[in-house]
């Protein structure tokens, strides 16, 4: 089966880390320093270091993100279901970057409890109903949305050469 495979970025990892050490490394140095407040300091420490643990699972997480196949999209986010080409509609790129699915209505993908009180608030607010968490990703976003509109017009037994040309 052809599909195209897209995984985490390294360089997003990388670029976690250093965001919470421009937090840490001053934390730390404050801390050193007579007349502060260091619980101050050591609750920054505690908290962005987080960003640490974030940007290594980043880093090292070499799990498909998205994977784009003959049957469908699957997206790691939204659970263990692939999404079909039969019930996606159309897709656009929204303002800061995510690719929007439009998707028949009775189609709910396998989220938790808290994911899906958010996909409520969302749908108030008048966002699409699944977007793709390309944010980790490295590829380009408008190739990427170019391949899922041909593969959602494409007939089945196109889809795997389609595939395999991918987004080259």
């Amino acid at each position: 089966m052809a599909e195209v495979r897209l995984y985490k970025s390294v360089w997003q990892g990388i670029k976690v880390i250093l965001a919470g050490s421009f937090f840490v490394v001053p934390a730390i140095y404050f801390l050193n320093e007579e007349g502060t407040e260091k619980w101050i300091h050591w609750i920054t420490i505690g908290i962005f270091s987080g960003c640490y643990l974030l940007g290594l699972y980043i880093i090292f997480d070499r799990r498909p993100h998205i994977i784009i196949s003959e049957e469908g999209i699957y997206d790691r986010y939204y659970g263990r279901k692939i999404i079909p080409w039969s019930i996606i509609h159309g897709a656009n790129l929204s303002e800061d970057g995510k690719i929007c699915l439009f998707m028949e209505a009775s189609y709910e993908p396998a989220r938790g409890k808290i994911f899906m009180a958010l996909n409520d608030f969302e749908k108030e607010l008048g966002f699409q109903d699944l977007n793709l968490s390309n944010l980790w990703v490295r590829a380009d976003k408008q190739k990427l949305l170019t391949l899922i509109n041909t593969l959602r017009k494409a007939n089945p037994k196109t889809r795997k050469d389609i595939l395999e040309r991918g987004m080259k």
